[in-house]
C-alpha cells in the first residue's frame, strides 16, 4: 500500500490542527494565533480544544464553546420536538452524525460540537415529513431540493432568535460522483433499523452501524468543506470498537470501497486512528487510479485542502469508482475537463500553502508611514518563518532615514510608469519566485499588475490599501484604471473600514475579497510618559511634511495658542514652505522643525499631544504608537482617523478642516484630561492594536490567499 506511516505534511498551524484532530497535541508555550483559531473553528475542533489539557487552547476555545453549547441546547430542544411529531405522524426517522455520534462514539460528547442537524427519513415518507415542517411554529420556510443532493436544507427559528438549520435528507449516498452505485443501501439499512422510543434525543430509528459507519467515510472524503472533525468522527468510532468485518462486507456489496477506504486511510494516516492495515488492505479497491489519489493524499496539507478547488487531489478522488465502466463515465463528464486542471497543477504546487514565501513590495525605502510598517511586518512575518523579500521601487535618496527595504531603481519619475521598473521587478518576482506578491500601498500596486502579465508563474496578488480612495481618485478615468487594477488582485487588505466601504462603493471590489488588517504597534512603543504638571503645552506634529498632510494647518493652530510650543517630526515637498511661514509669522522661538529621524520616542517622551491635520489619512498608524508612549491625539475626522481615536477616550475627533474646532479643543484640555485620556489609550493598543495582534491578522489573510482560488 503507498503511503504508510503517519502523514505530516504542512506548517506549524497546519500540524497544530492535526495534532488536536487525532488527540495528539502537544503543550503549546503560547496561546494559538487569531488565523489559528478561525482555521479550528471552521474544521469543527473546538469542542476538542475546550475539553482537553492545554490551558493555552482551552482558554482560547471557551468563549466559542461555551456559545456553541448554549446554541445546541436550543437544538436538541426542537430536535426531541421534531422526532416526536415524526413519530406521531408514523414517519420513520433518524439522525445523522452532530449529536447522534456526540452520544454514540465520542467518550467525552462535548468535544463533538455541531452547527446544524441532519435527520434522515425513507424517501417514501418526504411529502408527509414535509407536511409536518410546514405545521410546525418554528420552520420558517420549505426551500426548494439541493440542486445535485437528496436533501433540503429547512431553517428553525426559536422564540430566543436563534436560528439553525435542518438538513432533511431522504438518501445516504445521495453523491452525483456516486451514480450507479449503493442503489438500494438505504432501502437495506432501512429494513434492518430498530426502533430507539427512549433514544436521549428522541424517538428514533438506529440504521445498522456498518450503514452509517460508510456514510459516515463517504460524507467525509466528499464534503467538499473538508473538515478534520469528520474525520475524528472516524477516529471515535474506531476507538469504539467498530466491527470492521461488517464494514468491508457493506463497502463490497453496494460498491462504496473507494470513498469508505480513502476515509479510513486518512483518519489512520493523519490523525492516527486505531484502524489496523488488514483492514485497510481487505477494503482497498486494486484499480491503478486510487494509487494516484494515496500519492497526492500523501503530500497534502489536508488541514488547507479546499475540495471546491481544482486540484489534483479533488480530481483524483471526484473520479474513483469502484465500478471501472463509472469510472470511465466520470472522467468523461469531469467538469471543466483535464485541459484547464492540467494548466494549474504546477503552480499549485508551487503556491502550496506551506509556501510561505512573500515579496513584500512597497514605493520607496524613505522612512514613511507606510514604509515603516511595511518593514514592521516584513521583521514579523520573518520571525514567524515567512522567506520574506523586502523591496522598494525607488530610493529616497541620500538624505534623510530609510527603511531596510532594497530599492529596485533611483528616484521616482512623478506620475509615469517607469518601464526599466516593472523590467527590474519582473526579473525579482521571476528570480525569487514568490508565492505571494504583497503591493503595500502607493504606486506598488501599478507596477505589481504590470509586471507579473503573462508571467508564467505568477505569485498571487495581495494589496494594501493605505488610504482612502475617494481623496485620491482624480477622475473618471483615472477611477476606472484603479478598478482595473484592483480587479487584478487576488486579495485587498484594507486599512481601515472606511477603506473597505470605499473600496466596495467606488472600486466595486468584491466584498469577499477584502479584509480589514489594522497595523500594530511595536513593543517598544509602550513606554512610561514623564509626567508635566506645569509649562507650555507641547504639541507634535509626526509624518511627512507633504501636502496631503496639511503642515500648514497645525502652524495656524499653534499662532492661535500663544501658551503652547510645536515641533515637526518628518520631512518631506512642504518643509521649505512650512520653515519660511514659521519665520514669516515669528514663530520661530515656539515651532521647531525636526526633521526625518531613526527613532521618534524621544520626541514623544517629549509630548503633551499629538495634533493631525491631514486631509485625508487611511488608518493612522502613529496615532497608536502616540498611545503606547502616553500621548493623546486631537485630530481632524478624516478618513480612519474615527476608527484610531475614541473621540473623548483616547484624543478628541475634531470635524475636518476645522482649524477653529481644534485650537478650541486645545485650548481647553488640562493635564488631568490628557492623562486619563493617555491612560486609556495605552489600554487599548495593548488590548487591541500589538504588533503580535497585527502579524496574526496578517497572516490569516496571507494563508487565505494561498487556500483561495480567485473566484
Amino acid at each position: 500500500m503507498k503511503g504508510r506511516g503517519p502523514w505530516r505534511v504542512g506548517d506549524d498551524t497546519s500540524l497544530l490542527l492535526l495534532d488536536i484532530a487525532g488527540g495528539l497535541a502537544e503543550p503549546l508555550s503560547r496561546p494559538p494565533s487569531d488565523y489559528q483559531m478561525e482555521l479550528a473553528v471552521r474544521h469543527g475542533l473546538v469542542g476538542l480544544m475546550a475539553t482537553g489539557s492545554d490551558p493555552f487552547l482551552a482558554q482560547a476555545a471557551l468563549p466559542i464553546f461555551a456559545r456553541l453549547q448554549a446554541r445546541q441546547q436550543v437544538m436538541e430542544r426542537h430536535l426531541r420536538r421534531l422526532l416526536v411529531s415524526l413519530y406521531n405522524a408514523g414517519i420513520p426517522a433518524t439522525i445523522l452524525k452532530g449529536p447522534h455520534l456526540a452520544r454514540s462514539a465520542y467518550a467525552d460528547p462535548a468535544q463533538r460540537t455541531y452547527t446544524d442537524l441532519d435527520i434522515l427519513i425513507p424517501p417514501q415518507h418526504l411529502e408527509a415529513t414535509l407536511d409536518v415542517l410546514r405545521d410546525d411554529p418554528a420552520v420558517s420556510s420549505i426551500p426548494p431540493k439541493t440542486p445535485k443532493a437528496d436533501k433540503r436544507h429547512i431553517p428553525v427559528v426559536d422564540e430566543s432568535g436563534v436560528m439553525f438549520t435542518v438538513d432533511l435528507h431522504w438518501d445516504l449516498f445521495s453523491y452525483s460522483q456516486l451514480r450507479g452505485c449503493a442503489d438500494g443501501a438505504v432501502q437495506w439499512a432501512w429494513s434492518e433499523a430498530r426502533f430507539e422510543p427512549d433514544h436521549p434525543l428522541g424517538p428514533l430509528w438506529e440504521l445498522p452501524d456498518e450503514a452509517m459507519l460508510a456514510f459516515l467515510a463517504t460524507h467525509a472524503i466528499l464534503d467538499h468543506r473538508f473538515r478534520l472533525i469528520l474525520f475524528r468522527d472516524l477516529v471515535e468510532v474506531a476507538r469504539s470498537g467498530a466491527d470492521w468485518g461488517r464494514l468491508e462486507a457493506f463497502a463490497r456489496r453496494w460498491q462504496l470501497r473507494s470513498t469508505t477506504y480513502l476515509s479510513l486511510l486518512i483518519a489512520a494516516r493523519a490523525l492516527r486512528a486505531p484502524i489496523d492495515e488488514a483492514t485497510l488492505d481487505r477494503l482497498r479497491p486494486g484499480y491503478a487510479q486510487l494509487t494516484w489519489v494515496e500519492r497526492l493524499l500523501s503530500r497534502t496539507d489536508l488541514a488547507m485542502f479546499d475540495g471546491h478547488r481544482i486540484r489534483p487531489l479533488n480530481l483524483g478522488v471526484v473520479l474513483t469508482h469502484d465500478d471501472p465502466r463509472a469510472r470511465f463515465r466520470l472522467v468523461v463528464e469531469a467538469p471543466v475537463a483535464f485541459p484547464q486542471w492540467l494548466r494549474r497543477v504546477e503552480p499549485e504546487v508551487h503556491h502550496s500553502p506551506s509556501d510561505r514565501s512573500v515579496l513584500l513590495l512597497v514605493s520607496s525605502d524613505r522612512r514613511r508611514g507606510a514604509e515603516v510598517n511595511g518593514e514592521r511586518l516584513a521583521e514579523g512575518l520573518t520571525e514567524r518563518g515567512w522567506d520574506v523579500d523586502f523591496v522598494a521601487l525607488f530610493s529616497g535618496g541620500e538624505s534623510g532615514s530609510s527603511v531596510s527595504a532594497e530599492p529596485l531603481s533611483g528616484a521616482e519619475p512623478y506620475g509615469r510608469l517607469s518601464l526599466p521598473v516593472v523590467s527590474a521587478l519582473r526579473r525579482r518576482i521571476a528570480d525569487r519566485r514568490p508565492a505571494i506578491l504583497f503591493a503595500n500601498g502607493g504606486a506598488t500596486l501599478r507596477y505589481a499588475v504590470a509586471a507579473v502579465t503573462t508571467l508564467r508563474r505568477r505569485p498571487k496578488i495581495v494589496y494594501g490599501s493605505i488610504g482612502q480612495p475617494s481623496y485620491w481618485l482624480r477622475s473618471d478615468q483615472h477611477a476606472s484604471m484603479q478598478r482595473f487594477l484592483h480587479a487584478r488582485t487576488d486579495r485587498v487588505l484594507a486599512v481601515a473600514d472606511l477603506t473597505r466601504r470605499e473600496l466596495i462603493d467606488i472600486m466595486r471590489y468584491d466584498p469577499d475579497r477584502i479584509d480589514v488588517v489594522y497595523v500594530g504597534v511595536s513593543q517598544s512603543f509602550v513606554a512610561d510618559h514623564p509626567e508635566r504638571n506645569e509649562g507650555p503645552l507641547r504639541l507634535l506634529f509626526l509624518g511627512a511634511l507633504s501636502p496631503e498632510k496639511d503642515p500648514l494647518a497645525a502652524i495656524e493652530v499653534i499662532a492661535r495658542l500663544p501658551d503652547s510650543v510645536l515641533r515637526f517630526v518628518g520631512d518631506g515637498p512642504e518643509r521649505s514652505r512650512v520653515e519660511a511661514t514659521v519665520a514669516q509669522q515669528g514663530l520661530g522661538g515656539r515651532v521647531e522643525v525636526v526633521g526625518s529621524v531613526d527613532d521618534v520616542l524621544p520626541h514623544l517622551a517629549w509630548a503633551d499631544v499629538l495634533i493631525l491635520t491631514s486631509r485625508t489619512e487611511g488608518f493612522p498608524g502613529v496615532v497608536l504608537e502616540a498611545a503606547a508612549a502616553g500621548v493623546p491625539t486631537v485630530g481632524f475626522g478624516v478618513g480612519g482617523v474615527a476608527e484610531a481615536v475614541v473621540d473623548g477616550e483616547t484624543g478628541v475627533v475634531v470635524p475636518a478642516a476645522d482649524v477653529d474646532g481644534m485650537v478650541r479643543v486645545l485650548a481647553g484640555l488640562d493635564r488631568d484630561q490628557i492623562g486619563k485620556m493617555a491612560v486609556r489609550g495605552r489600554e487599548r493598543v495593548e488590548e487591541e492594536f500589538t504588533m503580535e495582534r497585527a502579524l496574526d491578522r496578517h497572516e490569516a489573510a496571507l494563508h487565505r490567499v494561498l487556500v483561495e482560488e480567485k473566484s
